[in-house]
């Protein structure tokens, strides 16, 4: 039993939380979107990403349904406020700055480089920055400009003058939609031919600081405006921050359970409508138009990830097309620190779920054959074991004796999967029997090979960076 309305729907959200319900409307994939964090137990706050939002004090910012654009986004931050992003916690003066100072993207406080005021200045105007109050960041940091130059403090004066100029510049990159004290989230729900998505254009200030969109898994009952009320639900049960606004392309039923509960967790009133006003309309349009174009992208990608199998299917001469995919391969620097990787294409995207990592553990000497058909053996061995479906088709880097290797030991387990090699210099296909295929580079299914090639030598070199590190000496 619980008091009110918005208790029941707090009870609600645990309830969906510990015992997710398979019809449910959820983020696709049951996602974990990364948020900004600031921790603020150090004397010098650190900037980090984090996925885990814990009860440690320190401010977040998100959830980033775009990681990438969140990564770019960080780059720039660092540009323009260099605060640390390393996990040092002690700081003594003869300690010698790291690369991130002498390429402009870390303020060095474990060098003494900077005062703990100057840099407690710059995690206040950050903490305004991520939330999107350019405006007021600007007035702050021109403020310290006069100070400090009234102090003759000109080297700092000048450091802050070069701040002001790249935030002027994101500015003015800036999409100003509204006037300057409109703070709202415009969400629009789009149903599209193989899902439903959400947009969300957050506005600050009157400006478009973020665009996001989520893909929604939602049972085939649901409306729209059930489905964009769950929505609201697990979006702002994990968003840090609140604005004042919600407006939405869906009259939903229980708007005001949903507004009281924001206006407790934000601490200011928070209001949920469907406007009428004709400017903040053209704003839901636009939340819209994202959202549809995000779903003919995905779609097109599907569609040309296809055509892309169906390619592969008669070009190698398999029987079905191989919705499942595994690419091996090997990196080394002579014997030092071997290791193997295994990536996983479903459906012609990647599936990092199923990305494996190996240390090579029986081969003593660089043959890389041999650590191909270890990393080919523990791999079936244990998909054997648990008894999981071997996949379509499956791919080493290499050419005929990388694949013999593989293919021994695949006899070995009674595997008759099809197997190919991909050499890289030529992009030829080596088949088991030793016959030599030579496709059209630019072919689709030789794209998509190239493409799965690429990503597992990615991973492995990767893999391979941090075993050196973690063994060899720092300079």
């Amino acid at each position: 039993m619980t008091g009110n309305e918005t208790e029941a729907l707090i009870e609600e959200n645990i309830l969906i939380k510990a015992h997710k319900p398979r019809h449910n409307v959820r983020l696709s994939d049951d996602k974990t979107y990364p948020y900004i964090k600031i921790s603020t137990d150090e004397q010098y706050p650190c900037l980090s990403i984090t996925r885990k939002i814990t009860n440690d004090n320190a401010k977040y910012f998100g959830p980033f349904g775009d990681v990438s654009a969140m990564r770019n986004s960080l780059s720039t931050i660092r540009k323009i406020f260099p605060v640390r992003i390393c996990g040092r916690r002690t700081y003594a003066a003869a300690t010698r700055p790291c690369t991130y100072y002498h390429i402009g993207q870390c303020s060095a406080p474990c060098a003494g480089k900077i005062t703990k005021a100057e840099y407690s200045s710059m995690i206040s105007s950050l903490t305004l920055f991520l939330e999107g109050k350019l405006g007021r960041v600007i007035e702050k940091l021109r403020s310290e400009m006069v100070s400090t130059s009234m102090k003759r403090e000109y080297e700092r004066a000048a450091i802050l003058r070069d701040r002001i100029r790249n935030l002027e510049k994101t500015v003015q990159q800036v999409r100003i939609v509204l006037p300057a004290n409109h703070n709202l989230d415009a969400i629009a729900i789009y149903r599209g031919k193989e899902s439903v998505y959400a947009h969300v254009l957050q506005i600050t200030e009157g400006k478009i600081v973020s665009s996001e969109n989520f893909d929604l898994k939602v049972a085939e009952e649901a409306s729209d405006e059930e489905t964009l009320e769950s929505f609201l639900k697990q979006y702002y049960q994990k968003r840090t921050y609140v604005p004042d606004r919600l407006i939405l392309n869906r009259r939903i039923d229980d708007a005001e359970t949903i507004a009281n509960w924001l206006s407790i967790k934000n601490g200011t009133e928070v209001k949920i409508n469907r406007p009428s006003d004709r400017k903040l309309r053209s704003i839901l349009d636009l939340a819209i138009e994202n959202a549809r174009t995000y779903s003919d992208n995905l779609t097109a990608a599907k569609e040309k990830a296809a055509n892309s199998l169906l390619d592969l299917k008669n070009y190698l001469g398999l029987e079905k097309t191989p919705g499942t995919i595994e690419c091996f391969d090997i990196s080394n620097l002579g014997e030092r620190n071997p290791v193997g990787s295994k990536i996983c294409f479903c459906d012609g995207a990647p599936n990092k779920r199923e990305y494996r990592m190996y240390r090579i553990k029986t081969v003593l000497h660089q043959n890389d054959q041999a650590m191909m058909g270890e990393i080919i053996a523990r791999r079936f061995s244990r998909l054997l074991k648990e008894e999981k479906k071997v996949p379509d088709l499956i791919v080493v880097d290499g050419g005929i004796p990388q694949v013999l290797a593989a293919k021994k030991q695949l006899d070995n387990l009674g595997i008759t999967a099809p197997l190919i090699g991909l050499a890289k210099r030529r992009e030829q296909i080596f088949l088991p029997n030793g016959k030599m295929l030579e496709p059209d580079r630019h072919s689709k299914s030789s794209l998509l090979l190239q493409h799965m090639r690429d990503e597992a030598h990615r991973f492995a070199i990767n893999y391979h960076r941090r075993k050196r590190e973690e063994f060899e000496e720092p300079l």
